[in-house]
């Protein structure tokens, strides 16, 4: 689990300065920086997805078959995707 987030942190993190540098950085760079950011967290999720999957098949981890609030649900769902649905817009 370490071995493949902590990297990634890294990566997420040096990704994250170069965009603040912004006005550092021409328009072509900026593009970049944000397209780094963007595909460090898709890949960031996209591991943590699997390490949960790797949890759940193991055994160590089990699903609640309580009743949930939808609007908790929902509402948790757009929390963690807030900073991919950024640019969407949601109804």
């Amino acid at each position: 689990s370490h071995d493949l987030r902590t990297p990634l942190a890294g990566l997420t993190a040096l990704a994250e300065s170069l965009q603040i540098a912004g006005p550092t950085l021409n328009a072509a760079q900026q593009d970049i920086a944000e397209a780094l950011v963007t595909s460090a967290m898709r890949m960031s999720s996209q591991v943590s997805n699997l390490l949960e999957m790797a949890r759940f098949e193991s055994g160590e981890f089990r699903l609640s078959s309580g009743w949930n609030s939808i609007e908790e649900m929902v509402g948790s769902a757009l929390r963690l995707s807030k900073r991919l649905l950024a640019s969407r817009t949601l109804k």
